[in-house]
């Protein structure tokens, strides 16, 4: 496998001035150079804030306390130009108790949103104690 260069950003300063700036970064990173993945790595968990980030470019959302192999799997796939959202992220999208609309999302396939929706799903049954982890 080849070597994968992984550039950490933490956002406590940033949310600070802003999540504004964070998401001005992440364009003004892909106008730059658009083979850059961007994966966001946060403990905001907010669908706002997901779709904001999604929209501007970046490939991954996952929130902070994942467990470290999600955290290594979600570096892994968005390596690999795969989109991926982390269970927690995914059940925010979609438990709102509303036929819920994706907003625009550039670069997401249809794939990716059933990935997306199945993680929600599990991430549901794991909140009702129905599954593992």
């Amino acid at each position: 496998m080849p070597a994968v260069r992984v550039v950490v950003a933490d956002d406590h300063h940033v949310f600070r001035l802003g999540m504004r700036k964070l998401l001005v970064a992440i364009g003004l990173i892909l106008r730059r150079d658009p083979s850059v993945r961007i994966l966001v790595l946060t403990m905001h968990a907010d669908d706002a804030l997901v779709a904001r980030a999604l929209r501007a470019g970046a490939r991954g959302y996952v929130v902070k306390d994942a467990p470290p192999e999600d955290i290594l799997r979600a570096i892994r796939a968005v390596h690999a130009n795969q989109a991926i959202l982390d269970p927690a992220v995914a059940h925010a999208l979609l438990s709102d108790g509303r036929t819920h609309r994706w907003p625009a999302l550039p670069g997401l396939t249809e794939r990716d949103l059933g990935v997306a929706s199945r993680a929600a799903a599990v991430a549901r049954a794991r909140d009702a104690g129905i599954g593992g982890r």
